[in-house]
């Protein structure tokens, strides 16, 4: 078995409602993702992201994903926010069984609602590394972008 870090930014955070999901990490760690980050009339959030940061799209194999992490970390990421994107504030949350992520792809409708993908993040320390994060490559009319890139705003 592999760790694998997920980002997490909305109802997955610490102290909100889904935040049980992440109990079993290993990790919390306070990090940002180059995004853009929507509410949606639910009252949850969607994250957007440059289509050229996403290094590789999710499988469904946890552990298959947990070793393209791990390899694509032996390398140096970078991190940068072009013009019209925002750095959107979350949680790298470390788990050390790659397994701990099914329930949350099953929360995320990964694969029909929300699509997991291969990330740069930046930790409070500055330190780059990858996480996977659940997004949407559209967010539907409605959805109100929030520009202080942290939800709840």
């Amino acid at each position: 078995m592999c760790n694998i870090a997920i980002f997490v930014y909305g109802s997955l955070q610490s102290g909100n409602w889904n935040s049980h999901f992440c109990s079993n990490g290993t990790s919390i760690e306070p990090s940002t993702v180059c995004g853009r980050i929507y509410r949606l009339s639910p009252g949850y959030p969607a994250l957007l992201v440059p289509v050229e940061h996403i290094i590789v799209k999710g499988t469904n194999s946890p552990t298959h994903d947990a070793r393209t992490q791990y390899d694509r970390n032996l390398d140096p990421v970078e991190f940068h926010t072009p013009a019209g994107w925002y750095e959107v504030r979350g949680e790298l949350v470390t788990f050390e069984n790659s397994e701990s992520i099914i329930p949350i792809d099953r929360l995320e409708g990964f694969n029909s609602y929300y699509d997991r993908v291969l990330l740069p993040v930046r930790k409070a320390n500055n330190e780059i590394t990858t996480a996977w994060v659940y997004i949407m490559y559209r967010v539907p009319c409605g959805s109100v972008l929030l520009k202080s890139g942290h939800w709840p705003e």
